[in-house]
């Protein structure tokens, strides 16, 4: 039984720990290489990427499977936008500010400088080439969420099959016109990214659940085994353009959410109606919970990591793997503090100002195979 919307899909969750971490895994080898530590045999694993992917994939298909929870009308398009925002830009803002201030006064701490225009132009979250990258490397997908946002914003009180079909020609286009003709323009390179099909693939996961499907638990495991085969046969491929990028990282991804959320009779459909999530369960529940805060963080972590090892640790002679381990625990108990001060008391203090209307929820589908 699907218990929507009043269950959390935990293996949602735990997977959404999974791909922060990949991607923190990501920005490890550069720096790794860079200073000495990168374990024997990973200095090009370029696995990490798909981190991102599994974030979109996810991204579409929790906006579309909570959208039934609220009574959402035609004029409510900007209660909508304002719920993503209050969710998605406070931590954010604080944390570019962070790295802007840093920037500015310290710059020797990350190695980098920054403009005010830049300063701006990321606070927005618009590209720009004329002021290189965001403030915050990584922030980079929140321009392709809040794209996503506002689009399914205007979808929001269409039927589900109505807005998936609308979607798809939208984003149709992306997928025949080369990544050549929108080089020159940022905004038309994310409107015609076909990165963007990776939310839509979320969007029809939802739609499915929603729907009563199901798959058994030997093909979800399946699945997860090619999604798997699939990372590791592409495990030093760089690719993060374009439509290459949809056929590397997105299938694997799109390969993962679907077993999670749509495998038959397993504690991960939800955290309702069965056992209580054991120790490992929790831990991944936990990675969830702190995974937008580990994206985000994880760039001051592992700059302030790597200096500490180049100045003081270094002559240790530590192993790789050990080095390793340890700037993961750094990042995960920054992540841990920036969401224990900034994310959840912004997100509750607002969720609390901000009061919306629910309605009772929808009967629980019957799964089908």
């Amino acid at each position: 039984m699907v218990n929507h919307p009043n269950t959390q899909l935990i293996g949602v969750q735990i997977l959404r720990g999974i791909a922060a971490l990949l991607v923190v895994f990501h920005h490890y080898i550069g720096t790794s290489v860079e200073r000495g530590f990168a374990i024997s045999g990973l200095e090009r694993a370029a696995i990490g990427n798909a981190g991102v992917d599994i974030f979109f994939v996810i991204s579409g298909f929790i906006i579309e499977y909570t959208i039934s929870a609220r009574s959402y009308r035609p004029g409510d398009r900007g209660q909508f936008l304002m719920r993503r925002m209050t969710r998605i830009l406070p931590l954010y803002w604080v944390l570019t500010l962070t790295a802007y201030l840093i920037a500015m006064l310290l710059p020797f701490i990350v190695n980098s400088t920054t403009t005010t225009k830049q300063l701006l132009y990321s606070l927005v979250l618009l590209p720009d080439s004329a002021v290189g990258s965001y403030v915050l490397p990584s922030s980079w997908t929140l321009t392709f969420e809040f794209v996503f946002y506002f689009l399914f914003a205007a979808l929001l009180s269409v039927t589900p099959r109505m807005r998936l079909l609308v979607l798809a020609l939208l984003f149709a286009p992306a997928l025949v016109v080369p990544a050549e003709l929108t080089a020159g323009s940022p905004i038309f390179g994310i409107l015609l990214n076909p990165v963007l099909w990776e939310f839509l693939v979320g969007v029809l996961l939802a739609q499915l659940v929603m729907a009563g499907k199901s798959i058994s638990r030997t093909a979800a495991a399946g699945m997860i085994v090619a999604a798997i085969a699939l990372l590791l046969h592409e495990l030093d491929n760089n690719v993060t353009a374009s439509l290459q990028r949809l056929l590397v990282w997105g299938i694997p991804a799109t390969l993962l959410v679907a077993a999670v959320v749509l495998a038959r009779g397993t504690p991960g459909r939800s955290a309702q109606g069965g056992r209580p999530p054991g120790l490992l369960q929790r831990i991944g529940i936990w990675a969830g919970d702190i995974s937008y805060s580990l994206y985000l963080s994880h760039f001051f972590a592992i700059s302030m990591f790597s200096k500490v090892y180049f100045h003081y640790l270094i002559n240790f002679k530590l192993p790789a793997w050990l080095v390793g381990m340890g700037l993961f625990a750094f990042c995960l108990l920054v992540a841990q503090v920036c969401y224990a001060v900034i994310e959840r008391p912004a997100r509750d203090f607002l969720n609390g100002w901000l009061r919306y209307p629910r309605r009772k929820a929808p009967s629980a589908p019957q799964p089908s195979a």
